[in-house]
């Protein structure tokens, strides 16, 4: 709780309590029905009312702990200056009027097209909000840091952003049919554990469900257009299934970043902006698809990710930026498209564990930014490019560092390394057959794509036959020594 509602509170709890009081008002009038505002602990009030009677009600009656103005018409003001201003615009509660109150419970107009003012509530002791019908509007920060707040029901109307930030407790939100969530509208609200009633949501704002810790679900429904910037980062989500939002155009900057629990990504085919650091330090992040609608991968999109195993560049993808998968300690293997152009600085800093970068799509090689393979013990990773890549490859700085292998897989399941012994390998059913045309294979072993031993055979004849019936994987990656010690590498797929 915060420290200045104690002192609300505690300033209350002197005063002498006192019944509940209903009275029908005239506007400017409310003074004039109430003998003894500071005993009232309960208030209704019915007709009308203006600013000069909400201000009297927050400053006057002191022990009040419910108010219901669910009957009021609230009218224009003009007059004395009262909150700093002479002068308050119908259907308005004034701005801040009621903040820092030790109101426990308000009941809000059910008719008039009511603006809800910017702090109105803020800092009270509200436990219970009835939003009625009445409102049209929640201004900004509205009931922000209502720390004995712990459930609202919503319903559709426009609000301000940060109307519920820092309520301590809040933990349970309907959001009543809202087309839109705003900036902060959810912040820093760390017992946010259940979101519901946003089935025609369409856009959620920036940083809306920031900090909510224990938010570990959320449904997007197909309607929703954009994700803000930060709109989920810091949050406890541990999946989020984005695959029926049709038409999301844009996942803002660092909207999913830093969220220790988010393990599994669906994003929607046809997305087309992935914001900078999207999936920053989601260290549990091992499932996430990259539609091929995304022509960029964003600065820091994936930094951090240590559980993430592959990642495949989608088709149409011209360039990976600045730190994409910088620290993805657990990643093995790396898919590039045809379209790739350029690769940034520090992309793939810290994958210690590639095994395989496969570039066979590629016609040209993409340029690079600085430092971008840092950390990783290219000799012992295995680049699989098109047999007339070889020497450009080859000859590319921070490309030549790698075990730079052609690779060819035709339609026939037959994969060949061409050169001066000709190495060559195809399946008959769940067999695997290796032949070395002109040289005697002294020994074979067989990997998987993220570099894993499956096993060895002892050869010493031009042609071998591996069982591949007890490996769960149908692409290997075989590597034979000759019996004049040189070493030829053939990758193929079972189909």
């Amino acid at each position: 709780m915060k420290p200045y509602i104690v002192a609300a509170l505690s300033m209350a709890a002197i005063c002498n309590t006192a019944a509940a009081l209903e009275v029908q008002s005239t506007a400017g009038g409310l003074d004039a029905l109430v003998d003894n505002p500071a005993s009232v602990t309960e208030l209704k009030v019915g007709g009308t009312v203006d600013a000069s009677d909400l201000f009297f009600i927050s400053r006057e009656m002191t022990s009040l702990r419910t108010l219901d103005l669910s009957g009021v018409t609230i009218a224009a003001y003009s007059g004395d200056k009262i909150g700093g201003l002479t002068s308050y615009a119908a259907a308005t509660i004034p701005q801040g009027v009621f903040s820092v109150t030790a109101l426990t419970s308000v009941v809000l107009p059910a008719a008039g097209n009511v603006a809800v003012g910017d702090f109105a509530f803020a800092g009270s002791a509200l436990r219970s909000v009835t939003i009625g019908a009445g409102v049209a509007s929640i201004g900004q920060g509205a009931f922000s840091d209502c720390d004995e707040l712990t459930e609202v029901t919503l319903r559709p109307v426009a609000t301000g952003g940060y109307v519920f930030k820092g309520c301590d407790r809040l933990a349970k939100v309907n959001l009543g049919g809202m087309s839109r969530v705003s900036a902060s509208d959810f912040a820093d609200c760390p017992a946010l554990a259940e979101v519901s009633g946003g089935e025609n949501l369409t856009d959620v704002g920036a940083s809306a469900f920031e900090g909510c810790v224990a938010l570990s679900s959320f449904d997007f429904h197909p309607g929703i257009t954009s994700i803000g910037a930060s709109s989920f980062s810091h949050s406890g989500l541990r999946a989020a299934n984005l695959s029926e939002c049709s038409r999301l155009a844009s996942v803002g900057a660092w909207a999913f970043a830093y969220e220790p629990a988010l393990a599994s990504v669906v994003l929607p085919a046809g997305l087309a902006s992935l914001g900078e650091g999207a999936f920053f330090d989601c260290p549990a992040l091992a499932s996430v698809n990259i539609p091929a609608s995304c022509e960029f991968l964003p600065d820091y999109a994936f930094k951090g990710n240590t559980s993430l195993t592959e990642a495949v560049v989608p088709e149409g993808a011209y360039e990976i930026g600045r730190y994409t998968w910088h620290g993805a300690s657990s990643l093995t293997k790396v898919t590039l498209p045809a379209s790739l152009e350029y690769i940034g600085d520090n992309a793939m800093e810290g994958s210690t564990r590639l095994a395989e970068v496969d570039a066979t799509a590629l016609d040209q090689v993409p340029d690079l930014g600085t430092d971008v393979w840092v950390g990783v013990n290219q000799p012992e990773v295995l680049l699989s490019v098109q047999p007339d890549m070889t020497d450009a490859f080859g000859a590319a700085s921070q490309w030549q560092e790698f075990d730079i292998r052609t690779v060819s897989t035709g339609a026939d399941n037959v994969a060949s390394v061409p050169g001066s012994v000709s190495l060559r390998a195809r399946f008959a059913g769940k067999e695997l057959l290796v032949e070395a045309s002109g040289a005697v294979i002294s020994s074979l072993a067989l990997y998987d794509t993220a570099g894993v031993l499956l096993g060895t055979h002892a050869a010493d004849a031009e042609r071998v036959a591996v069982d591949t019936s007890n490996f769960g994987t149908n692409i290997y990656v075989v590597r034979c020594v000759l019996a004049d010690g040189s070493v030829a590498t053939v990758k193929i797929a079972r189909k």
